[in-house]
């Protein structure tokens, strides 16, 4: 198991973080992550895009992170946003009943011109 984390600004809007993820996000994974996203609230950047396109899989822990993540962001004027969801990660999104939690976009250029109306 394993998962890689690249984390950049955007191409489109430099403060805004983009996370890659590569691999595979489950319990095992998830504290790797979630140490990144605590390092994003320490320094007050609180709009994220998540890019799925490597990311192979993801376990209830995976989604889990970011659902605990979404209050925090939105509290202090954020929000978290998808972009190349796998039509399986997205059905998944829908079994669990987070899919109107969360924005999906079809590109990094979508997903930052709705973070910058938030």
């Amino acid at each position: 198991m394993y998962l890689t984390i690249e984390m950049g600004e955007s191409a489109f809007d430099p403060h805004i973080t983009l996370f890659r993820l590569k691999g595979i996000l489950d319990s095992m994974t998830v504290p790797e992550l979630e140490i990144h996203f605590v390092e994003q609230f320490r320094s007050s950047r609180v709009r994220w895009i998540m890019d799925f396109e490597d990311l192979e899989y993801i376990s209830s822990a995976g989604l889990k992170s970011f659902v605990g993540a979404v209050p925090e962001l939105r509290d202090h004027g954020g929000d978290i946003c998808f972009v190349n969801l796998p039509s399986q990660l997205g059905n998944i999104f829908k079994t669990k009943g987070v899919g109107e939690l969360f924005k999906v976009f079809a590109s990094e250029a979508d997903a930052v011109r709705a973070l910058q109306r938030v």
